[in-house]
């Protein structure tokens, strides 16, 4: 099957949001849900996990060309918005894998309902606040350079070669960065009501660190500590790499994720409130 015949573009519902959704591979759904730069990085990432799954990956709102009305204006607003791309795009419990920011956004929304998430994997979360309010839990993008933004996400692996993209990808990129201003930034990358709320997540969960990841200032004590709110169905997974492992080290993580889902029973819909 060739990478055009596997990876397929729609719109998919969410509630009254209509959002861009990429799909790839065939087998059981998994729904994958995008850090800070979208969708535009991880081909290589989504096509090994395409290979164990059919992979759903809609783009937030705010991103790419998926809507977003006025009214949306934090994590907790889009949390909503996927419950209802959930309940609307899936018959059964699925697992959901994702990255950074959208890890973020996946603890949110598990921790209201997971009738359709069968199990977690939250790739270098961000969401909580694990330190006092004169230290930094993250680098802050908005004040350092280009070039230390870069190495906060990627350390000193392999990053995106940007002289390779289009005019449409720096639109999209510009468009990502204004998206997370937006939901992001107020407080900075965290809530500080969620931690509160991490132990409602009832579902196993996988929580993947890099261990060369210095956009999170400690990133081994921050995942324990996501893991250790969640409660007993949360455990913690090192890789090498940066806080981008789905870009550094796709397959990796895709073997990661396989084991994890693998070892988690499929629960029927309406077994859990």
């Amino acid at each position: 099957m060739s990478k055009a015949d596997r990876v397929r573009g729609g719109r998919a519902p969410a509630g009254s949001v209509m959002l861009d959704e990429q799909r790839e591979g065939e087998g059981a759904p998994l729904v994958f849900l995008h850090g800070d730069d979208g969708l535009l990085f991880t081909s290589e990432f989504l096509g090994a996990l395409g290979a164990q799954f059919e992979v759903r990956a809609p783009t937030h709102p705010g991103w790419g060309a998926s809507e977003c009305p006025p009214h949306l204006l934090t994590v907790e607003d889009l949390s909503y918005v996927y419950l209802h791309y959930l309940e609307a795009t899936l018959e059964r419990p699925a697992p959901v894998v994702a990255s950074s920011f959208g890890a973020w956004l996946a603890a949110a929304i598990a921790t209201k309902n997971t009738a359709r998430i069968s199990s977690l994997v939250l790739v270098c979360p961000l969401g909580i606040k694990i330190s006092d309010r004169e230290t930094r839990d993250f680098v802050d993008t908005y004040v350092v350079s280009r070039q230390e933004a870069e190495r906060a996400y990627y350390g000193d692996g392999p990053r995106p070669d940007l002289l390779a993209l289009g005019p449409d990808d720096f639109e999209y990129m510009a468009r990502a960065e204004e998206a997370m201003a937006r939901f992001g930034f107020r407080p900075y990358l965290h809530d500080r009501a969620l931690v509160h709320r991490l132990h409602r997540i009832d579902v196993p969960t996988l929580i993947v660190w890099g261990t060369e990841d210095v956009f999170v200032q400690d990133p081994s004590a921050y995942a324990s500590a996501f893991a250790a709110a969640i409660g007993p169905n949360a455990r913690t997974l090192a890789l090498p790499g940066g806080h981008r492992l789905e870009e550094q080290h796709p397959q990796e993580l895709v073997d990661a994720i396989v084991e994890h889902v693998g070892s988690v029973a499929t629960v029927p819909v309406g077994a859990r409130s």
